[in-house]
């Protein structure tokens, strides 16, 4: 992020990213970066976060072909544009 706005822009105009977030139920940005380890490591039982039973647990929390290393750059713009959109909405009500 370069700026903080006080209104809305009309336009979001995202230029590069690095890294997925977080997954929903990953346990933050710590335990999500030793999932992402894991996952880089060849899915080293050593390596699986403790908060994980075991690498099927730990699969289920990420989103489908999803991976930590992976950034899209046009669904993140998309994803944001909504957000955007429904923050708009929310303060014309």
């Amino acid at each position: 992020m370069e700026e903080v706005l006080p209104d809305v822009p009309a336009e979001v105009r995202l230029v590069t990213g690095r890294r997925a977030c977080p997954a929903e139920d990953s346990g933050g940005i710590d335990t999500y970066a030793e999932l992402a380890a894991w996952l880089e490591g060849g899915y080293d039982d050593a390596l699986l976060p403790k908060q994980f039973e075991d690498s099927a647990h730990a699969r289920d929390v990420l989103p489908p072909d999803g991976h930590p290393a992976v950034f899209d750059v046009n669904l993140t713009a998309e994803a944001i544009r909504e957000a955007l959109d429904e923050l708009d909405d929310n303060l014309m009500e």
